[in-house]
């Protein structure tokens, strides 16, 4: 007998509250999520990846108001709450500068987080009701992974949960836009937009 979505969104939950890793589907490419509230099982993504501690990770919440629970909000301009509604949900992560208690290995004051474009995810993201660190379903320097099919026995293995997706995902980058770097040309306050792409050589700054 097949396993339901319910059941898969359950089973998944229940695998982050028990401070486990997931395969999941994004709007993107398949990811790794864990509990962003939980550092041990953050420390399991760093583990899964091979990757240093120095390395940052980027959140994923189903709504504006998730996101104002972990950010600081008073360096956001108009302008920088109407890319947020225009863009989001979407592939585009936003740098913010993140609250105190939030508790990353990466010591930093800011903090990347999107609101991704694909059902399920969100269905996730809902039902667990945190937000999610998530990051690619690869070790460093390995391709990422756009079926759940395709995902090799040996990180299965190291899995709390594989929730499936049929369909192949887009592997389109994410871009990052960074609301936090000032101007470096310039003794503006205003904050500067940096665009860039994820695996791709090029990247261009725009000052609102």
């Amino acid at each position: 007998m097949s396993i339901t979505k319910s059941e898969h969104l359950g089973s998944a939950c229940k695998a982050l509250a028990n401070g486990g890793i997931i395969a999941i589907p994004t709007d993107t490419v398949y990811g790794l999520a864990a509990d962003a509230y939980n550092p041990e099982a953050i420390e399991k993504i760093y583990a899964f990846k091979n990757r240093g501690a120095d390395k940052h990770l980027i959140l994923q919440v189903h709504s504006t108001d998730q996101l104002f629970d972990l950010v600081d909000s008073s360096h956001l301009s108009d302008t920088s709450l109407q890319l947020l509604q225009k863009y989001w949900p979407g592939e585009i992560t936003f740098i913010f500068k993140k609250k105190q208690f939030l508790r990353l290995p990466c010591q930093s004051n800011t903090i990347g987080i999107r609101i991704p474009n694909h059902r399920l995810t969100l269905d996730v993201l809902r039902l667990y009701g945190k937000a999610l660190v998530v990051t690619s379903l690869n070790q460093s320097g390995e391709p990422p992974i756009c079926r759940h099919l395709d995902i090799p026995q040996l990180l299965v293995r190291k899995l709390d949960y594989v929730i499936p997706w049929e369909q192949e995902l887009s592997n389109v980058p994410s871009t990052i836009v960074d609301f936090i770097r000032r101007n470096p040309d310039s003794t503006s306050t205003r904050p500067c937009f940096l665009f860039y792409f994820i695996n791709r050589p090029t990247s261009s700054i725009m000052i609102y």
